[in-house]
């Protein structure tokens, strides 16, 4: 059957309901050891039961289950296929169901944005919420200073690349390149958007990959390992054996934005040194 016939609630507005205070019935139908090593528990409102999809379906009637008619019930899965199948089974035993789209998968990327205080030099201060993982990251941007908020975003990036969370780490950097835009730094910004969507695209985090490329101005890598039209440049001035400086002062950036995109090549392509880099770009014809 189509998924358009099928009922379905987006993980954020899941989240956002919770938040609210609403009562959400959610129905968990994966593999009991799944539902042990995580499972949907944000909120005071969530009447949250778990029963493997194989079990429910062999039930003489679904009063067990202590489900309410009256009130919706949000069914999740793990990437939100077989709570399709459960939610029809629900809807056609008279359950108002939805299956959540992406299920506990999408879960796990969605964050809560509640404002705090401004600060003297931070006028905007934004606290995300990461709900599906029971972590909290701050994003602070600043409508007045925004070389500011770069610096404290920076210093969030090397906080979670020390503790070795990368997919925090790229969304901090998603944030670093919409900081960079505001301040007419958009090599860099676009630097940053394609670091995070290397990694979303590693990690399989497809909603997040299709918002950097949104924001990117480049949705597609352009040349061989996914390197970016700017980091192909630099990659050529390295093989012709030129310095940070010189290649700075010949694409009109700083030294600084060179060793980042140096360090951008280095992960993509897998290599540690500018003679490996050179080796890479011959054998390749980017040069």
């Amino acid at each position: 059957m189509p998924d358009a016939t099928i009922p379905q609630i987006p993980a954020d507005e899941l989240a956002h309901r919770l938040d609210r205070g609403e009562r959400v019935q959610l129905l968990d139908i994966r593999a009991s050891e799944r539902v042990a090593r995580g499972t949907v528990s944000f909120g005071p409102t969530l009447d949250f039961r778990a029963l493997p999809a194989s079990e429910m379906y062999r039930l003489p009637s679904l009063e067990p289950l202590g489900l309410d008619p009256a009130n919706p019930v949000a069914v999740i899965c793990g990437h939100g296929n077989s709570s399709k199948q459960a939610t029809l089974f629900l809807r056609e035993k008279g359950f108002d169901a939805y299956s959540m789209t992406g299920g506990m998968a999408a879960w796990e990327t969605v964050y809560l944005a509640r404002p705090l205080s401004p600060t003297p030099s931070l006028q905007h201060v934004v606290q995300l919420d990461r709900v599906g993982k029971g972590a909290l990251s701050y994003v602070l941007v600043s409508e007045g200073d925004a070389r500011g908020a770069l610096d404290v975003l920076r210093r969030a990036w090397t906080a979670w690349q020390e503790l070795e969370a990368p997919y925090e780490a790229a969304r901090v950097r998603v944030l670093i390149g919409l900081a960079c835009r505001e301040v007419g730094d958009k090599d860099t910004a676009e630097m940053e958007f394609d670091a995070a969507r290397w990694v979303f695209h590693q990690l399989g985090a497809a909603p997040d990959l299709a918002r950097v490329e949104e924001l990117s101005r480049s949705a597609t890598p352009k040349a061989p390992g996914g390197l970016t039209v700017r980091e192909v440049q630099v990659l050529r001035l390295v093989a012709a054996g030129k310095t940070n400086r010189a290649i700075a002062t010949e694409l009109f950036i700083s030294e600084k934005t060179v060793a980042r995109h140096l360090s951008n090549i280095f992960t993509k392509l897998g290599l540690s040194t500018r003679a490996a880099a050179t080796a890479y770009a011959y054998q390749h014809h980017l040069v």
